[in-house]
């Protein structure tokens, strides 16, 4: 998944209190590439209006909290904001607390961190089930994104998917789907379809040395993909 375009996400009526930041640009196979929000707040914004302007836009499911230099301070989620809201008499605990008095720690990686060991690392720190955020920062500490689990999953996905893919064109560059030649007292008809794109099944048939033929059937099994 690319990052979100600021421009893209404008709501129809400017928004108040949210701002949105530029993301760098994504080389290679790094974790920014899954960011899906660019939306902060300053911490000491009041609650109330980060949610006036959340009702603005229902895209928006996290947002960083930062502080006067765009350092991330922590994360506010959409769904826990509205929860504590909707609880007996929550606009009137909080209408005059400031956001960072409601955001969760944010677990921060840096925007150009190998997707790959990302995904290892947030795997060894799951604790909780359902979807996480967790908050993007580039090579200076300032807030330039969230990205959810859910996106990194999805990303790897499409890895996998387009693996497969690649896979399957070089396995049938090496094993024909179908092969046939004669010979004075026989015929040799091969076929090969894998059933779920790729696979460890084989077969090999050559004809060489005039009348000298050779067949061989294999199969390979517990190596993986690749």
């Amino acid at each position: 998944m690319s990052s979100q375009d600021p421009e893209a996400a404008e709501p129809q009526r400017p928004f108040r209190v949210l701002r949105s930041v530029s993301t760098p640009q994504a080389r290679g196979e790094v974790i920014g590439k899954v960011a899906s929000s660019v939306w902060c707040v300053d911490e000491r914004t009041n609650v109330l209006d980060v949610a006036d302007d959340l009702n603005q836009s229902v895209d928006i499911y996290a947002l960083g909290v930062v502080d006067a230099s765009t350092r991330v301070v922590g994360l506010v989620a959409r769904r826990e904001l509205f929860g504590l809201l909707g609880r007996p008499y929550g606009r009137d605990v909080l209408r005059h607390q400031a956001i960072k008095t409601v955001c969760q720690e944010a677990r921060v990686f840096y925007f150009d961190t190998n997707l790959f060991a990302a995904a290892e690392e947030i795997d060894r720190i799951r604790e909780e089930s359902g979807n996480q955020n967790f908050a993007l920062v580039g090579s200076d500490e300032e807030f330039c994104g969230v990205f959810t689990s859910r996106d990194l999953l999805e990303y790897l996905s499409g890895v996998t998917r387009r693996d497969i893919e690649l896979a399957r064109t070089i396995q049938m560059r090496i094993v024909k789907e179908f092969e046939h030649f004669s010979g004075d007292r026989f015929d040799v008809l091969c076929s090969s379809f894998m059933a779920k794109g790729v696979g460890g099944d084989f077969y090999t048939a050559v004809r060489y040395g005039g009348s000298r033929q050779l067949v061989c059937i294999g199969d390979v099994s517990g190596k993986g993909v690749a």
